[in-house]
């Protein structure tokens, strides 16, 4: 029952981007971590709700809890209709999760988009064998594991997490793993 105001760093016009005011509801995603605290004190008159990227199965269905509860639109229906929608999404592509669990892969990204293509990858069935992180503005390695252990989605243990690596060093983690036959994927 929401409806989608303006975005910032959307590709929005100017003209779109001077509404945000007008909104009831702030949804700040994880970009926004280095001006957080400014941003929040600009809108305080605004309701806001901090949140990961609704990225994976988990994680949408946790990002639209946590938009819909600041919103106040949280019911029992609600959740049960999620719920649904979740289970529902789950049986069409359990065909391809079949197809590919077990698969290795590499994902290098920033802290806040790896976290949530891990997730995603997670829910799939794939196991990150090797991430790499850039940038800390968003929290680095520790907002990672954190998003990742609120969607239920820890990383296997053996997974090699590199914050901010060379190319040099990333070569070197993609040809140990290739050599000995542990990568399906980057």
């Amino acid at each position: 029952g929401l409806t989608l105001g303006p975005s910032l760093f959307n590709g929005s016009s100017y003209e779109e981007t001077l509404k945000v005011p007008e909104s009831g509801l702030i949804v700040d995603l994880p970009y926004t971590r280095p001006r957080h605290k400014a941003i929040h004190r600009k809108m305080k008159r605004r309701t806001s709700v901090t949140t990961d990227l609704p990225m994976g199965l988990r994680g949408t269905t946790r990002w639209l809890r946590a938009v819909s509860e600041a919103a106040g639109s949280w019911t029992p229906d609600l959740q049960r209709k999620i719920m649904r929608m979740e289970e529902r999404t789950r049986k069409r592509v359990d065909v391809m999760f079949d197809r590919w669990r077990g698969m290795r892969v590499a994902i290098f990204a920033d802290p806040a988009h790896g976290a949530g293509l891990a997730s995603l990858l997670l829910d799939m069935g794939i196991e990150p064998a090797l991430v790499g992180l850039k940038g800390t503005t968003m929290g680095g390695k520790e907002a990672f594991l954190d998003c990742l252990e609120r969607d239920g989605n820890p990383l296997p243990e053996n997974t090699a997490i590199l914050e901010n690596p060379s190319i040099a060093l990333i070569q070197e983690h993609l040809e140990r793993l290739l050599r000995k036959g542990q990568l399906d994927g980057v």
